[in-house]
């Protein structure tokens, strides 16, 4: 119903989620950041794609997104 009244709520929720984010790295490959901010960082994208999901949002849409302008 929300994505209803507004259309840009999902590109909201995916930037705000840190969707399409990658996991911060060093040079060497192993995680640069502590274990508590990739935590941190993984429930925020948990928590983003499960709203997207309750949105109804499906993969194609996603795709769909993902390969727009709007989000980057």
């Amino acid at each position: 119903m929300a994505q209803q009244r507004d259309p840009d709520l999902a590109v909201d929720v995916i930037h705000m989620g840190r969707v399409l984010a990658l996991a911060p790295v060093d040079t060497v490959g192993r995680l640069a950041a502590n274990d508590i901010q990739l935590a941190y960082e993984q429930g925020r994208r948990d928590l983003a794609i499960d709203l997207l999901a309750m949105m109804s949002i499906n993969q194609a849409e996603f795709l769909q997104m993902m390969e727009s302008d709007d989000v980057d």
